[in-house]
């Protein structure tokens, strides 16, 4: 699929996005891929993982990118690896969650494939048991956060 097609798509599952699209389209007269997704995909979604609260939108997000990935072409592989995957990274607590919300598969492409491929120096997405300890060291340093104030 192309990137108008997803960005066609992120519509039809976010009506609240069209819009976002039409003045995108108003703004640069043609659909610029990392922006338009950066906007739409990476902004809510960092909130989202940030605040880890409404884990049905969390989940909708993740299957849109892997969708994205899985099912896009160059241009749309390109725009989950640079924009949306190297964004996510940027926060550990954020890149560790988005690791629990997304398919074992995409995982292991995303340990295998994309993070060599940018060259990122960030952990790998864990295994689930990896990431239940983590969920609750980030329990363990809230708390300890919450005592000392």
């Amino acid at each position: 699929m192309t990137v108008e097609e997803f960005a066609a798509r992120l519509t039809d599952q976010f009506p609240e996005k069209k819009q976002a699209l039409q003045e995108h389209y108003q703004a640069y007269n043609r659909l610029l891929g990392h922006v338009f997704f950066g906007d739409e995909i990476n902004i809510p979604l960092v909130v989202l993982l940030e605040e880890n609260r409404d884990r049905s939108a969390i989940e909708k997000y993740c299957d849109f990118i892997e969708d994205m990935w899985f099912q896009g072409d160059t241009d749309a592989r390109n725009i989950v690896e640079v924009t949306i995957i190297e964004r996510l990274t940027d926060d550990p607590l954020v890149w560790r969650r988005f690791g629990q919300y997304i398919t074992k598969e995409f995982r292991w492409k995303i340990n295998d494939s994309i993070l060599p491929m940018l060259a990122l120096q960030v952990p790998k997405l864990s295994t689930d048991i990896e990431q239940k300890k983590r969920r609750k060291e980030d329990k363990s340093l809230l708390s300890t956060k919450k005592s000392s104030q």
